[in-house]
């Protein structure tokens, strides 16, 4: 059981932010079959289809791209704090924050930032909303409240390796999929597309959680103990559930200064939670759902589904309805930029800011994407 002070701050979160929300799969669907009228330039080439190219060519490009190519050193932060949080936490609080964080990956037993019992809870209230917030077993407030006692659920030895490989795997990451000259549109892409096709979701663990009582469910999101919550088991198993998705977006677009939500919210009718993205891409906030693109695109062999991709929060409750979005203030995403991208069935960044999505009526269309928004 998570200790009087530990249940202070779930209280103080679910104020923050509304209540908590599962995990929820997405029952597979047949795509939409609606046409959509677009006005781009459509390509009449097959999708796969490449120029002929000989071995001496081949060669030469080969080796030009490899000479060509800069490993980036990514200096990663740990410090996520989601966009709606931001607005009500001052900057002396972010110091704070920013100061807890670091003072958790060095692993420090009693961390003393305030005076303040309401700061010191809010604290790691933020915290706790922070993907890494798996490292932490329990905590508890001392010394009058001026003091944060953290239990730690690895050692120092075993936190510090785990830390090690999730910023060692974000560096390849980044380089795998990136390019210098990608606009926030074709980062927030192409990380889209490479965690649909890496991370599968786990029907196995989805079926235990659904056996559980309501009680063991709360203790299971909060602390984020299995590999369904947790980030880093994410990558190491290729396999999660939805805050799993949400999760590894938020932390590597927190790296890009790309800002983003996660939301939690409940089915209007049924027991399930669900956990996505909203994530701002020029004046505008968006609804991401990974995890359901992901179910299309690993389950049913297609390429890199878009249907939930930038969705407007009318698109977002067309196949399911949800209660509201379960942020301390909630976001309107009401922007239509990406209607088109509701039928592609799979997309290639071409260079250039150029995007090319594959219909679902066999159509190719190309997008500038500095122009979508």
């Amino acid at each position: 059981m998570r200790s009087k002070t530990g249940k202070l701050a779930i209280l103080f979160l679910l104020l923050m932010s509304g209540g908590l929300a599962a995990c929820q799969a997405k029952e597979k669907q047949p795509a939409s079959s609606t046409e959509l009228s677009v006005s781009t330039t459509q390509t009449t080439a097959n999708w796969h289809e490449e120029p002929t190219e000989t071995s001496t060519s081949k060669e030469k490009r080969l080796k030009i791209k490899k000479q060509d190519i800069t490993l980036v050193n990514w200096t990663m932060r740990h410090d996520v704090l989601q966009y709606n949080y931001k607005q009500t936490t001052t900057e002396a609080e972010l110091q704070l924050y920013q100061q807890l964080m670091a003072d958790i990956l060095a692993q420090k037993a009693s961390i003393a930032l305030s005076n303040s019992h309401d700061t010191n809870l809010k604290l790691v209230g933020l915290a706790q909303q922070n993907p890494l917030y798996f490292l932490i077993a329990d905590f508890q407030l001392a010394e009058n409240n001026s003091k944060i006692i953290f239990t730690y659920r690895y050692d120092q030895e075993e936190q510090a390796r785990i830390m090690t490989e999730i910023e060692a795997e974000f560096n390849t990451i980044f380089n795998e999929v990136l390019r210098g000259d990608y606009n926030d549109l074709e980062k927030v892409l192409a990380l889209y597309q490479y965690f649909a096709k890496r991370i599968q979701y786990d029907y196995a663990w989805y079926e235990a959680y659904s056996q559980l009582s309501a009680e063991e469910k709360l203790q299971l999101i909060l602390n984020k103990e299995d590999h369904g919550i947790n980030m880093y088991q994410a990558l190491s198993s290729n396999q999660g559930v939805c805050h799993s998705y949400a999760y590894l977006m938020q932390y590597a677009l927190h790296q890009l200064e790309i800002e983003n939500v996660v939301v939690e919210a409940e089915e209007v009718e049924g027991t399930d939670g669900h956990a996505w993205n909203q994530i701002k891409l020029g004046e505008n906030f968006y609804h991401f759902d990974l995890t359901w693109d992901s179910e299309r695109t690993t389950t049913q062999q297609l390429g890199s589904s878009l249907q939930y991709f930038g969705m407007t929060d009318d698109e977002r409750q067309q196949e399911r309805q949800f209660t509201s979005p379960i942020v301390e203030e909630a976001i309107t995403c009401n922007a239509e930029t990406f209607q088109a991208f509701r039928s592609a069935e799979d997309f290639v960044l071409l260079g250039n800011h150029r995007v090319k999505l594959q219909l679902q009526d066999g159509r190719n269309v190309v997008y500038d994407t500095n122009s979508l928004y």
